[in-house]
């Protein structure tokens, strides 16, 4: 079988954070032929897209687009001028003939990908990433991006009504989504690698925590640095970049931290999974409706996270997941940590409890399984009768 894959987004911008997932887009390695086709200019690397696509024929295409001009060119992305504009795209589409047309996320993309169903009868699947919350994107986002999302918002509503299939990654997200989407979308977490290193805890040694996630406003890791701060024989290595990078740094230098808390922009993720062993628990704080990919990862190794109640004790999936929630104040992170630290019956406990949790809810095979399911489902369904 042949997927065409539509990105609103870069995946050069994914390998510089290390976000390379073998097989990401071939779960149980259903398709033969993958196209990978990315709206704008980009350069990945060969090796990047054959992991991505593996074990299939991989094939990348890039438009070279960008929102200013697309914007200009279709008055605002007024959909009949958006189809004038990729008329050449469709065309190759419909030579190409794939059998399914997977899109991400609320973006260009799932309009993309919604004008080919139309015009083409392809069968579309929707992969949504983020949980659109009013007062989360007011929030955090940028002008640019709400301009942004609200000239795409009426078109990526009708991509997700007339969608064969949407499968959303966190629970929260069903909430967002309109009542003829979500009658049909299905909860699947992100895949994530399956060969996790072994976690032990030993009685006298030092205390390593771990932060993965992008620095970005509502993911500010400043009360996990003073607690580090507070807590004796411990360091934390920080495994991501972003806007609040120079910020973070700027505390660890304020604050004398530089021996005991270390920053590293990005690391390959398979080999992040095999670092998991090196530490003793997992410390996060996050405003967004998510249950993050690093924090699976974590559980399924059976590394404790500490993570902050609100938003997160909200979420059905931290429900099923014995975290350790906080309140989000450096005294009760520190709290926490310290037990995990001097506690060594209470760390194994805890490791154990959220290891079987995850196994049982999140086996990478098990999701990997639903997920080919689903798109070999919506392969099928074709009410239109244009589809080849």
């Amino acid at each position: 079988m042949h997927q065409l894959v539509i990105l609103d987004d870069r995946i050069s911008d994914w390998e510089v954070k290390g976000e390379i997932q073998p097989g990401y887009f071939n779960p149980c390695g259903m398709f033969d032929h993958i196209t990978i086709v990315s709206l704008w200019q980009d350069t990945p690397s060969e090796d990047a897209i054959i992991r991505l696509c593996q074990p299939a024929e991989p094939h990348f295409i890039a438009l070279g687009h960008s929102r200013t001009r697309l914007t200009l060119l279709t008055l605002g992305l007024r959909p009949f001028l958006l189809q004038l504009v990729l008329r050449e795209f469709i065309k190759t589409t419909k030579a190409m003939a794939p059998d399914i047309i997977r899109c991400y996320g609320e973006s260009l993309g799932t309009v993309t990908g919604g004008l080919l169903k139309t015009i083409l009868g392809i069968p579309l699947a929707v992969s949504l990433h983020t949980t659109p919350a009013p007062e989360i994107l007011k929030q955090f986002s940028t002008w640019r991006d709400r301009v942004w999302r609200a000239m795409i918002n009426n078109s990526c509503k009708k991509a997700l009504g007339i969608a064969d299939a949407i499968i959303a990654v966190y629970s929260p997200i069903l909430d967002y989504l309109p009542a003829q989407a979500r009658a049909k979308a299905t909860v699947i977490p992100n895949c994530v690698a399956t060969n996790p290193a072994p976690i032990k805890r030993k009685s006298g040694t030092e205390f390593n925590v771990l932060w993965v996630g992008r620095l970005i406003p509502g993911r500010d890791p400043t009360p996990i640095l003073d607690a580090i701060s507070m807590l004796n024989d411990s360091k934390l290595t920080i495994v991501g970049n972003g806007p609040l990078a120079e910020q973070v740094e700027q505390h660890i230098t304020t604050h004398e931290l530089a021996d005991r808390i270390k920053i590293i922009p990005s690391i390959d993720n398979a080999h992040l999974v095999q670092m998991l062993g090196e530490f003793d628990a997992m410390a996060l704080q996050t405003d967004y409706f998510e249950i993050a990919k690093p924090v699976i990862e974590a559980s399924l190794a059976g590394l404790p996270v500490v993570i902050n109640q609100s938003p997160s004790a909200s979420i059905d999936e931290y429900r099923q997941l014995p975290v350790i929630f906080v309140d989000g104040r450096t005294n009760d992170y520190y709290a926490a940590l310290a037990k995990l630290k001097n506690d060594i019956p209470y760390w194994q406990r805890t490791s154990q409890n959220l290891k079987e949790a995850a196994w049982l809810h999140w086996s990478p095979d098990a999701i990997n399984s639903a997920m080919a399911k689903i798109l070999d489902t919506a392969t099928k369904y074709n009410p239109t009768g244009k589809h080849k």
